[in-house]
């Protein structure tokens, strides 16, 4: 409780921020950038976050695994969307060294895109 999480480095905040709309997306960007968190200053960076979107969009599930946040962690996220919005995302965290990125998206990147499908089909019914 209390505590606030980096959307830019962390992987459902990438999520969410790739997926959610155009509008919603600049208004966070914005927000980001008059915080000057000087942590977030190269990850808001127009190449980097082009790339981020470009490749999060392309494969579906965001990934954080360069130690950007929490360097003993990685997580992939995925977001739950309805409507044309992001509703939550689903994610999961594993100690680095148990596994390798490539490794958890294979294992349980399908599985995440199923769950947050089944959530977002629970949601509309």
């Amino acid at each position: 409780t209390g505590y606030r999480l980096p959307v830019l480095r962390t992987s459902s905040g990438r999520a969410y921020i790739s997926f959610c709309p155009d509008e919603e997306r600049a208004l966070i960007l914005d927000h980001l950038r008059r915080l000057g968190d000087e942590k977030d200053a190269p990850f808001l960076e127009e190449r980097w976050l082009s790339r981020l979107l470009e490749e999060t969009r392309n494969r579906g599930i965001a990934i954080r695994d360069s130690g950007e946040f929490r360097p003993e962690t990685a997580s992939i996220a995925v977001p739950i969307r309805s409507a044309g919005a992001v509703l939550g995302c689903v994610s999961l965290i594993w100690i680095r060294s148990a596994m390798s990125t490539p490794e958890a998206l294979e294992k349980f990147g399908p599985l995440a895109l199923e769950i947050a499908e089944r959530i977002a089909d629970a949601l509309r019914d």
